[in-house]
């Protein structure tokens, strides 16, 4: 349900037509999205099997269509820093602050190569799209079973040599005011150092503000930032030192958004 408040702070907000804007960079943005997906998974589900050998780089060059098909659709501007920080193979592991579904187009069309995503399993039961994407690599995990998803982590670490794979430190989506009050996750630092993969942590900014809050609107006009890191190589830690590694991870992702000012203040939490 819409928020009276959140409503009538965006039809007040100076500007004419300002509503107007926002309501048709939403429609923009949700037309392509589910055009381009249904398009280009059809082009990739009979382009992989013609030229199977080339399938890597036929679902790159798709995807990153696709991420900046999306990002244009709502008006989104994209800069990044640190690409030098990018591994120029893998395995490593992107490691970010998740935001929103524009952290994920920002991710594909910022870094140089193609990521895999260990992602929630909900996106399994999409007929057709939930088995394209676990074709090409994805791994969908339980977060709610333990013993699932320590499987689903193995099958990702049987690909970690063919793909960089992303996990968020938070889990789930974070408003970047509200990063350093957020439980973050052990999952990403547990599997650096259980199978020796380096982490390139990567900080999003300005994601958050893409969509409007309880309206669920897009601000068109933003520019989603990249902050590359330099890679924290896990073979300082053992397994018992995870939450050290956690620490790390957050206070480098958290560097950014402090030199920007975009962190409340408050009691962090692990």
């Amino acid at each position: 349900m819409f928020k009276l408040g959140t409503v009538w702070y965006a039809i007040r907000e100076p500007g004419d037509g300002f509503l107007i804007r926002r309501t048709f960079w939403t429609l923009s943005y949700r037309i392509v999205l589910f055009c381009s997906t249904l398009l280009i998974l059809a082009i990739l589900s009979v382009l992989t099997i013609v030229l199977f050998p080339f399938k890597d780089r036929i679902v790159d060059f798709f995807a990153r269509i696709w991420a900046r098909s999306c990002l244009l659709s709502a008006n989104v501007k994209l800069k990044w820093s640190g690409w030098d920080n990018v591994p120029k193979k893998p395995p490593y592991i992107i490691v970010f602050n998740h935001q929103s579904d524009f952290d994920i187009y920002a991710l594909m069309a910022g870094l140089p190569r193609i990521y895999r995503a260990i992602m929630k399993k909900e996106l399994m039961y999409y007929p057709f799209f939930g088995w394209i994407i676990y074709f090409f690599g994805f791994v969908p995990i339980d977060r709610k079973n333990t013993k699932r998803a320590i499987r689903s982590i193995n099958r990702a670490a049987k690909m970690f040599n063919r793909y960089p794979y992303i996990m968020a430190l938070t889990g789930t989506r974070v408003r970047n005011r509200d990063f350093l009050k957020h439980k973050m996750k052990k999952g990403p630092a547990v599997t650096a150092i259980q199978y020796g993969v380096p982490l390139l942590p990567v900080t999003i900014i300005n994601a958050d503000e893409v969509h409007v809050k309880g309206l669920g609107l897009i601000n068109p006009g933003k520019t989603i930032e990249l902050v590359v890191h330099s890679i924290i190589a896990p073979s300082a830690y053992g397994i018992d030192e995870r939450d050290q590694l956690v620490q790390n991870i957050k206070e480098v992702l958290a560097k950014p958004l402090k030199e920007r000012r975009l962190l409340d203040d408050g009691e962090t939490k692990g």
